[in-house]
């Protein structure tokens, strides 16, 4: 998802914890070849090439959209995963990793006069099933990364106390044991993080 994903869980059995922690790994890695608009092979890249067409869609993506045009619902329209065009308009055609860490927006981002076109997007819930209106897709951003954190969590908090830090968006379920939680930590998006050590009697945050 072009950034750095940190996972905690709190737990005795460290085998046990290091297949749960890969299967969490799995989770971010299966959202993405889902999710993202950088990969040409993703299946939200597959629905954006069929604007004007019905496309039927996963689970996961369907998750993701309703939940998105929810939150478009909820804001008037200030959220909107319908303005790809402005945003790779603006510069930001390109995930992190290909970009530059010095590199700005430019100065004369287009401003954009198609408010609400989240509301022509149409559902057919018994199908599963999405249609964009032609030209238009989708982009769904942090929204993707917050899902997918909060399902890493709902997934770990069965078996212990967890932490899922996607690039500063924490999500997180119960706390640890008091006495052994540790410092967190914000650094530069572009900046190696400063070594520091810490011990503790098990993994924790």
């Amino acid at each position: 998802m072009g950034c750095r994903m940190s996972v905690w869980l709190d737990m005795e059995d460290s085998k046990t914890a290091d297949r749960l922690l890969r299967e969490a790994e799995d989770m971010f890695h299966a959202a993405e070849r889902v999710l993202s608009r950088f990969d040409s092979t993703s299946e939200l890249s597959r629905l954006n090439n069929r604007s004007g067409h019905w496309t039927l869609v996963s689970d996961l993506l369907w998750s993701v959209l309703t939940q998105a045009l929810f939150m478009a619902r909820e804001t008037d329209g200030l959220f909107d995963p319908t303005q790809l065009a402005a945003l790779e308009t603006a510069g930001y055609d390109r995930s992190f990793t290909e970009m530059s860490p010095d590199q700005n927006m430019p100065d004369d981002i287009m401003i954009v006069d198609r408010w609400n076109q989240w509301q022509q997007v149409k559902l057919d819930r018994s199908a599963q099933a999405v249609w964009l209106p032609p030209g238009i897709r989708l982009d769904f951003g942090g929204i993707a990364k917050g899902h997918t954190a909060q399902r890493v969590v709902d997934f770990l908090s069965a078996e212990g106390p967890c932490l899922v830090d996607a690039s500063g968006d924490l999500t997180a379920g119960e706390a640890p044991v008091i006495g052994r939680a540790g410092p967190l930590l914000s650094t530069h998006p572009f900046r190696k993080p400063a070594r520091r050590t810490m011990s503790c009697s098990r993994s924790g945050w």
